[in-house]
C-alpha cells in the first residue's frame, strides 16, 4: 500500500488498479479512494523520494515560487490550481524540509538558509564546574581522502573521557563541485547524505552537534535550495539515529550559565581564504578601519569618539537596494591592527583583511568569457564579503560605492546671508529633499564642472563646499572617485584645487584592485541594525560592512573550516581551530597546505558569575594515512 497523500485530494486511502509495463519495468498501480488520481509504483514497493514531488502541479508550482513572493491567491491564479490545494501543497513542501519563506502574507522559495541559531546547554550534563565537550570538523565523508579509520578512533576516545556533547564544525560532507568529481567515491546528495548517516561514527551516550558550511555540503543548499543542515537530520531520524543534532547554518552560539551571570561559545564555520599560517586566521576576525575614518549621521560626519550608542546612522538595505536610515547598536575599538589599501584607478580604502564590504556576486549560467559567445552575467546577489575572499574569484564582484537615499526633511531657505554660510553645508545637504539635492548638484556642476574624456568633473578647493558636493552626489546614488589634486601658484601662494570625478557606476570592480600597502594602527568599526553602515575616509565615501565583534563578544570560538588545529587567543577570545579528517586533497597540494588531521576535547571551568575562566584544549593528533599502513602496531586483529 502506498504511504502518502494523493496529489490532488490530500486523501492517503488507496485501492489497487491493476499493473502496468513501462519501458521494461513491471509496476503497480493505485487508485485514490476520493478522486479517483491513477498514480504508479515501482513492483520493490519504493515510496516516494523525500525530496523529489514529481507531479506536475507542484513542480508547476516550485518553479513560480522560484521566482519571488506570491500571496496564496496569486499562485492561484497563475497556476490554476485551487488556494486550498495550493496551501497543501506549500505544506508538503515544508514538511520535505524545502526552505519556505513567509512575509506580508506572501510565501517564497528562497535559497539563503537563516544563518545560525542559539541552543542552551544543560548543566546537568557536567555535574558541577568542570564542563568537558569533544570537537571535530570538516570530516569530509564521500571523499576518497576522508579518515574514518580516525575519526572512529577519537570517538572511542571521547567515549573512553566519557565526553557526552561533541560539536562538528561543518564541512560532514564533501559535497560536489567541478574540481573534485573525481575525488569522490558517491555522488548526489542523498546518497551522499546516506553514507554519513549510515558511517559516522555512534557511540552510546554522545551526542554530535553539527553546524553546516556554505561550502561543499552548503553547495547542495545553493543548487538544490534545501537546508543540507535539517535535511541530515530527518534523514538520521528516520534511520533510527537520535545522536545526531544539527544546530545552525555556518554558526551556533552556545551560552552557559553560572548562578549570577552567563558567557558563550561560538562554533563556527569560517570563510575568507586558507590558513597559511595557524594563528593568522583567527586574528583576521577583527574587522575594522582606522580610526580617521567617519560615519554618517543625521547630524553630518562622525568620528569614533563622538558617537552615541542609540542614534541614527545611513546604511544600505540589501533588499531594497537602497539606503535607509537604522540604529547604532555597538562601537567596536582594537588597538596596533594590520590595516591593508586596497587601490584601483578610482578607490582606495583601508580596512583590516577580514572587513567585509557590500558586493554584487554576478556569475554566468551558460558559457565563460573564454568562450566565442560567452553568456552574459545573468544571476546577481547582494553579499557581504571581504576583498581577499573574492579578488581572484571566477565569479564578478563590485563593491557598492553608492546608492539613492531617503529625502530629508526639506530644506527651507531664508537668506542669502545664510546660504553663504559655509559651516552649515552638511547640515543643510542632509536636510534636503531628492529634487533639492539634484538641483543642487547640477548648480554645482554649472558653476564648476568640466568634462574630461566624457566624464563630469567637479573642480574645487578641499573646503566644506567640496564635502557638501561629495554627500549630495552619493545620496542620489551616485559614487564620486578619488580627488586628483592639482597646485598653483596665486600672488605667491600655493592654491591647491581638487578634481573630483563624477563615475558613470556605483560599482566598484574587486577584480581591479591591487594589495598596495600594509601598517599598523588603531582601528574601529560599528555594529548596525542593517549590518552595514556609510564611511568616509579620506576622499572616498563608501558603504562599508559591520564588524564581526558586534557588542559582546564570544569567550570561546571554535573554528572549522581551515582544516588547521591551533589555539590562540586573540581579543580575549580563546580561539580553536579544529582540524579536519580528510588528507591532502589536489587542491590543497596545489596550493602547498598541509592538512592537520585531528580533533579535541575542550576542558572548562564556569565560575559563578558565568565567565569561563580556566580553559584547557586538548588535541589528539594523527599523520597521513602512509603513516599507519603496514606498521601492525596501530591496528587491531
Amino acid at each position: 500500500m502506498l504511504d502518502y497523500k494523493c496529489p490532488s485530494c490530500g486523501n492517503n486511502n488507496w485501492n489497487p488498479y491493476g499493473h502496468k509495463t513501462y519501458k521494461g519495468q513491471y509496476r503497480k498501480r493505485w487508485q485514490c479512494s476520493e478522486c479517483g488520481k491513477i498514480v504508479k509504483e515501482d513492483k520493490d514497493d519504493i515510496r516516494e523520494d523525500n525530496i523529489s514531488i514529481t507531479n506536475k502541479t507542484s513542480d508547476k508550482l516550485i518553479k513560480l515560487l522560484t521566482k519571488g513572493s506570491f500571496t496564496i491567491e496569486e499562485l492561484s491564479n497563475q497556476t490554476g490550481i485551487i488556494p486550498k490545494e495550493v496551501r497543501r501543497i506549500i505544506e508538503d513542501l515544508e514538511d520535505k524540509k524545502y526552505n519556505i519563506n513567509y512575509s506580508d502574507n506572501k510565501v517564497e522559495l528562497v535559497k539563503e538558509l537563516k544563518p545560525g541559531n542559539t541552543q542552551k546547554l544543560n548543566i546537568d550534563y557536567w555535574k558541577g564546574d568542570l564542563i568537558k565537550i569533544g570537537f571535530v570538523s570538516d570530516t569530509h565523508l564521500c571523499s576518497k581522502y576522508e579518515r574514518l579509520d580516525e575519526l572512529n578512533l577519537i570517538y572511542d576516545v571521547f567515549a573512553d573521557e566519557r565526553i557526552q556533547i561533541v560539536y562538528h564544525g561543518g564541512n560532514f560532507i564533501e559535497g560536489e563541485c567541478r574540481f573534485n568529481k573525481f575525488e569522490i567515491h558517491t555522488i548526489g546528495m542523498t546518497p551522499q547524505v546516506d553514507y554519513f548517516v549510515k558511517n559516522y561514527p555512534k557511540r552510546e551516550g554522545i551526542l554530535t552537534k553539527f553546524i553546516a558550511g556554505d561550502d561543499h555540503e552548503g553547495w547542495y543548499s545553493q543548487r538544490e535550495r534545501i537546508d543540507i543542515g535539517k535535511y541530515t537530520q530527518m534523514q538520521a531520524e528516520e534511520s533510527g539515529r537520535k545522536d545526531l543534532e544539527y544546530i545552525g547554518y555556518l554558526e551556533c552560539d552556545i551560552p552557559f550559565e553560572g548562578i549570577k551571570g552567563e558567557s558563550w561559545m561560538r562554533v563556527m564555520h569560517g570563510g575568507g581564504g586558507t590558513a597559511y599560517a595557524l594563528s593568522y586566521t583567527p586574528q583576521k576576525i577583527v574587522e575594522c578601519v582606522p580610526l580617521n575614518s567617519e560615519i554618517l549621521t543625521k547630524e553630518g560626519w562622525k568620528s569614533y569618539y563622538d558617537l552615541t550608542i542609540g542614534e541614527d546612522v545611513l546604511g544600505f538595505n540589501k533588499d531594497t537596494a537602497e539606503c535607509e536610515w537604522g540604529i547604532l547598536l555597538h562601537l567596536n575599538k582594537y588597538d596596533n591592527q594590520e590595516v591593508v589599501t586596497y587601490k584601483n584607478d578610482n578607490f582606495i580604502v583601508k580596512c583590516t583583511r577580514n572587513h567585509k564590504w557590500v558586493m554584487l556576486e554576478e556569475s554566468r549560467a551558460g558559457a565563460n568569457s573564454n568562450c566565442i559567445n560567452p553568456t552574459p552575467y545573468n544571476k546577481r546577489e547582494i553579499v557581504l564579503k571581504t576583498i581577499d575572499e573574492v579578488i581572484n574569484n571566477w565569479r564578478r564582484y563590485r563593491i557598492i560605492q553608492s546608492a539613492p537615499s531617503p529625502s530629508g526633511e526639506n530644506y527651507k531657505y531664508y537668506s542669502l546671508e545664510e546660504s553663504v554660510d559655509r559651516d552649515n553645508c552638511i547640515d543643510n545637504v542632509l536636510k534636503m529633499s531628492s529634487d533639492q539635492r539634484k538641483s543642487f548638484i547640477y548648480g554645482m556642476m554649472i558653476g564648476e564642472g568640466t568634462l574630461s574624456d566624457n566624464t563630469p568633473v567637479f573642480s574645487q578647493r578641499p573646503n566644506e563646499v567640496l564635502e557638501s558636493f561629495r554627500l549630495a552626489c552619493f545620496l542620489e546614488g551616485i559614487a564620486t572617485g578619488m580627488s586628483r589634486k592639482t597646485t598653483k601658484k596665486l600672488n605667491g601662494e600655493d592654491k591647491v584645487c581638487c578634481r573630483t570625478s563624477l563615475l558613470k557606476k556605483p560599482l566598484r570592480m574587486v577584480s581591479s584592485m591591487e594589495e598596495t600597502d600594509t601598517e599598523k594602527t588603531d582601528v574601529w568599526c560599528p555594529t548596525t541594525t542593517l549590518g552595514n553602515w556609510v564611511m568616509r575616509q579620506g576622499n572616498v565615501i563608501t558603504i562599508t560592512g559591520n564588524s564581526y565583534e558586534g557588542g559582546e563578544k564570544p569567550r570561546i570560538l571554535l573554528l572549522g573550516h581551515y582544516h588547521k588545529i591551533d589555539y590562540c587567543y586573540p581579543r580575549e577570545v580563546h580561539v580553536i581551530q579544529m582540524g579536519c579528517f580528510k588528507d591532502q586533497c589536489t587542491w590543497m597540494r596545489k596550493k602547498k597546505i598541509q592538512a592537520h588531521i585531528g580533533g579535541g576535547i575542550l576542558h572548562m571551568r564556569l565560575a559563578k558569575d558565568g565567565t569561563i575562566n580556566r580553559i584547557m584544549p586538548e588535541f589528539i593528533t594523527f599523520f597521513n594515512k602512509k603513516f599507519y599502513v603496514g606498521n601492525d602496531k596501530y591496528w587491531i586483529k
